[in-house]
């Protein structure tokens, strides 16, 4: 059975069901959804700000969930096959990667958050940023077609695959810090 990815938008981000373990609650946010959406989200950023795929920042980061680590794994893969320079930001705080955007040491076209929030142990979800903020619905319903489209899928593949990028691991948390700690000082 195909995967109706409208499903997962929850307003402005991306809600599913990451871990088995609930009665009735099959996992509907995986590997394959979790890719699926990142190349979606990259072809709805390389199309607003002009850019090539191959010439995108893009920083992930995520929340302390039990499926954290393997979507951002999934993410993280993703968007460096596809040439993206991609910074780990590890755990992070969904304030602070919309931060990545702004940071001059950092830059970012644009930033990826998984979290769910105060959803149960089995969920997760991603929030979008680029540097206007937190994406909206009509942003997430692009993301949501280009996601489902074979054919977009295979053009960003075949422009890309020659240009893997290394990942970055950043101390966004650190640098985050930091700052607050800056502007509560009045520096």
């Amino acid at each position: 059975m195909e995967l109706n990815y409208s499903k997962l938008q929850n307003g402005s981000d991306i809600r599913g069901v990451a871990l088995e373990g609930v009665a009735g609650e099959p996992v509907n946010l995986g590997k394959e959804e979790t890719f699926r959406l990142t190349r979606g989200f990259v072809l709805w950023l390389s199309e607003k700000i002009h850019k090539a795929p191959t010439e995108l920042v893009i920083s992930v980061g995520h929340d302390s969930r039990l499926s954290a680590r393997e979507l951002k794994e999934t993410i993280v893969s993703t968007l460096s096959n596809i040439g993206v320079q991609v910074y780990d930001c590890g755990l992070a705080s969904t304030p602070a990667m919309f931060m990545s955007t702004v940071f001059p040491a950092y830059q970012c076209d644009g930033a990826i958050m998984i979290t769910a929030s105060h959803l149960p142990f089995n969920r997760n979800g991603f929030k979008y940023f680029d540097r206007e903020g937190g994406l909206n619905k009509a942003d997430i319903t692009q993301i949501i077609q280009y996601a489902q489209s074979d054919i977009i899928l295979e053009e960003i593949q075949n422009a890309s695959v020659r240009d893997q990028k290394d990942v970055e691991t950043r101390d966004l948390i650190g640098d985050y810090a930091e700052h607050l700690k800056e502007r509560s000082s009045g520096k």
